[in-house]
């Protein structure tokens, strides 16, 4: 719905949208939509949305037909000895045809401002929630854990011997030990059944702000246009099992970092352009390391020359040539002590040093 302009009532409108979707291997799923915008004056619009939305199962974690990702593997008494297994087990490893897709909840409200006397500057601040639920994760990524009280939805400590006899001879059967699996069948070797496959287990929350500002000026010199991009998180929460605490990891290896923004500023004159850009990547904590120790702030300077040769009447009307440079001054990512060995944090920074490109473009 819509109404003309009054005082406190520029605009009103509301919008109402759903989306239906059905997949033959993981079932359907209907998501609404909805959203309004308000402004109370010419200079200021006000909007919000709210919305559901689905995401089917990757097809390699639905898939259990290749031998090397999906197995059933014997743990027998030995291996408990050892410490590598808490108790005898089969463990079902790989991907669960039984998938559900993951879903999402997403809040927005916003405010944009434009001053009338003013309208080449804009300035747009957006809230932002979303709510995660039915993640596909790995609810147990080490079986040397499996006797914690979290998993014990996913441990069978007294599986029938049908149950056993069903994964035993299955073709995706592993018994490395070579163990006796006619005392398994027979009931004589006590053992559990431990589902380590990937299932609909997690749980993330979102929140944050997101900044855009604009402004464009006209000078004798040429024209000037300023951009900033920005993007702050409040929570980054997580957790492995939806029955265990949203843990708080923003600002920690392999998750965002709470504020990220790109700066850039344009000028323009008759066939020239120049764009300049600073990228800010904030700094964290590296939470991998014990100590914990502080991860510097990183930037980097990309830098874009354009000329366009325009309509001139020859073998080169229409034609524009491009110069991009990424990571101008070539900045190292800053230094993580990774578990992989890699020396950075391929979650918030890239090892790629500075990026050239020149380009020809013609139209005809």
């Amino acid at each position: 719905g819509r109404v003309n302009g009054r005082p406190g009532m520029q605009r009103l409108e509301i919008s109402l949208a759903g989306r239906y979707e059905n997949y033959s291997d993981v079932g359907d799923s209907f998501n609404p939509k909805a959203g309004i915008v308000w402004s109370p004056s010419r200079s200021v619009i006000v909007r919000g949305t709210y919305g559901t939305s689905f995401k089917a199962p990757a097809l390699l974690d639905l898939d259990v037909s290749r031998p090397s990702a999906n197995f059933f593997a014997y743990f027998p008494q030995a291996l408990v000895d050892t410490g590598i297994v808490p108790f005898p087990m089969i463990a079902r490893i790989g991907g669960n045809e039984d998938l559900r897709p993951e879903k999402a909840t997403t809040w927005t409200a916003g405010v944009q401002w434009r001053p009338e006397r003013v309208e080449e500057l804009s300035l747009d601040v957006t809230y932002f929630d979303v709510d995660f639920e039915d993640r596909i994760a790995l609810p147990i990524t080490d079986l040397a854990i499996a006797d914690d009280p979290r998993f014990m939805s996913f441990v069978n400590r007294t599986p029938t011997t049908e149950q056993i006899a069903a994964l035993v001879n299955d073709p995706r059967w592993f018994n490395p030990s070579g163990a006796s699996e006619v005392d398994l069948l027979s009931g004589a070797a006590a053992v559990a059944i431990v589902d380590g496959r990937f299932s609909n287990v997690s749980r993330s929350v979102i929140t944050g702000v997101e900044l855009q500002l604009a402004y464009r000026f006209e000078s004798k010199f040429g024209l000037f246009d300023i951009g900033l991009n920005g993007n702050y998180l409040f929570d980054f929460e997580q957790a492995l099992l939806d029955t265990d605490a949203l843990v708080e990891e923003v600002d920690t290896y392999g998750r965002p970092v709470d504020f990220r923004a790109r700066a850039g500023l344009t000028w323009s004159r008759n066939a020239w352009s120049v764009s300049g850009f600073v990228n800010y990547t904030d700094g964290y904590t590296d939470s991998i390391s014990d100590p914990a120790r502080s991860v510097d702030s990183w930037s980097t300077f990309d830098l874009n020359i354009v000329y366009d040769i325009g309509d001139r009447g020859n073998f080169f009307a229409d034609t524009r040539l491009s110069l991009s440079t990424q990571n101008l001054f070539d900045s190292d990512p800053p230094f993580v002590d990774t578990p992989a060995g890699l020396a950075y944090d391929s979650y918030n920074a890239d090892p790629q040093g500075r990026f050239l490109a020149f380009q020809i473009i013609r139209e005809w």
